[in-house]
């Protein structure tokens, strides 16, 4: 996978994570401990029901969690949290990776809560995991403000019981905060798909640019086990901010999109019959992305 194919796949996941990768930081530089490492905080408290993390408990009932486990909506001060995650590039397989309170059986699954730290006027970002996550990989942390990360390096988990680890990053004023599998030189430069989980503070930072409302159509000849994409109607789109990707048994990332891509417009890209299709877009600015359609062919 190209640089530019990792940060983009980095968009998808946040805007920290994309502008720390593009920083090109040395992991030989990076410290082994965030803003904080559990260590000196209070375990007490933190976990209900065996492995799901108490919250909003932790924080005395002073934020939200939306029934999707999504959103966090924080009460005092007013702020709005959103989740975003990938798992080896996939940013839409909960059997692979579940962010979610309940960190219980063998899947994968991680959290992050926020908590207001009022002395610092700061959130703190409480990050558990369950053994899977941790067995999964060497995990790295970034957070900072949207635009200007000023944080990243290994995350040092301490166990709270059940299971279940957690790693403290900040308190940070704003931003970002969140978990990657490799550390920001190596997501930039290439190597495998990347899997993380980032919480984004929607209060903070600069207005994240639109997504362009395009509506696909998708025609598959099965014969030549090549699927055509049709721009039918909508926003136009540079090319150069488009990419198709088609996930069978491998990952294969293409650039067919030239110059502006208007109603009527189209493209064919190799796609065998078990094959997922997914047009992913970048910002100009590189300040976020979005996946626009997804087809799948006939054996998907």
């Amino acid at each position: 996978m190209s640089a530019l194919q990792r940060r983009r796949l980095l968009a998808l996941l946040g805007s920290t994570a994309a502008v720390a990768a593009a920083g090109c930081i040395d992991d030989s530089s990076l410290p082994t401990d965030g803003n904080g490492d559990g260590s000196d905080s209070d375990d007490k408290g933190v976990l209900r029901d065996g492995a799901v993390v108490d919250y909003p408990g932790m924080v005395d009932g002073d934020a939200s969690v939306s029934g999707d486990e999504e959103k966090i909506t924080y009460e005092d001060p007013e702020a709005t949290f959103t989740f975003q995650y990938a798992y080896e590039g996939d940013t839409d397989d909960p059997s692979q990776l579940r962010v979610s309170r309940d960190l219980s059986g063998e899947t994968m699954a991680a959290f992050i809560a926020p908590v207001y730290d009022a002395e610092a006027e700061a959130f703190a970002y409480h990050a558990f995991a369950n053994e899977a996550f941790l067995e999964y990989a060497d995990w790295y942390y970034v957070s900072g403000r949207s635009n200007d990360p000023t944080e990243t390096g290994r995350a040092s988990f301490e166990p709270v019981g059940n299971g279940v680890s957690r790693f403290v990053i900040g308190p940070i004023d704003v931003g970002t905060a969140g978990l990657i599998d490799a550390p920001p030189e190596e997501a930039q430069s290439g190597g495998g798909e990347l899997t993380g989980v980032i919480l984004t503070n929607g209060s903070s930072g600069g207005t994240p640019s639109p997504a362009p409302n395009v509506s696909w159509g998708f025609d598959y000849d099965s014969a030549a086990e090549e699927v055509t994409i049709t721009h039918e109607g909508g926003d136009t789109v540079r090319g150069a901010q488009l990419e198709v990707v088609v996930t069978t048994d491998d990952r294969t990332t293409t650039s067919p999109f030239e110059g502006e891509v208007a109603a009527g417009d189209s493209v064919a890209v190799d796609a065998p019959p078990n094959a997922v299709v997914r047009i992913i877009w970048e910002a100009e600015s590189g300040d976020s992305g979005a996946v626009l359609a997804r087809w799948e062919g006939p054996e998907a």
